[in-house]
């Protein structure tokens, strides 16, 4: 199967939006179209004013990571190596029983719901 290679231009805009993954985001909340976004780069480039606010939220995005020190990690794997697998395997099958059973008591009162009336008064006095 042979490959369509894509212009050079093309390729270039999209390794641009690779790294700048907001612009994604921005397209998908329809703040822009691709079309759009192409023209701006092609025309003003990619030193334009105009991509410094997504540089700008790419990076308060990564400096807005929380930093793990390796006192939390050891922690976290001293739990994972004190958990008992079997015991968590029995709870998850237990709660999996349970959930069965709410969906079996939702599905009788669904179908009770959906049956007309019988014939008759309910109070025949």
């Amino acid at each position: 199967m042979s490959h369509i290679r894509l212009p050079k231009e093309v390729e270039d805009f999209k390794q641009f939006v690779q790294n700048r993954p907001e612009l994604v985001e921005q397209v998908k909340n329809k703040q822009y179209t691709w079309q759009q976004l192409y023209d701006i780069w092609s025309e003003e480039g990619q030193q334009s004013d105009f991509w410094g606010q997504f540089e700008k939220s790419l990076d308060e995005k990564a400096g807005s990571s929380l930093p793990i020190n390796s006192d939390q990690v050891q922690g976290i794997v001293k739990k994972l190596a004190d958990l008992d697998v079997d015991q968590v395997e029995k709870n998850i099958s237990q709660l999996s029983k349970a959930l069965d059973q709410i969906q079996h008591l939702s599905n009788q009162f669904q179908q009770q719901k959906r049956r007309p009336p019988r014939g008759g008064n309910r109070f025949p006095f």
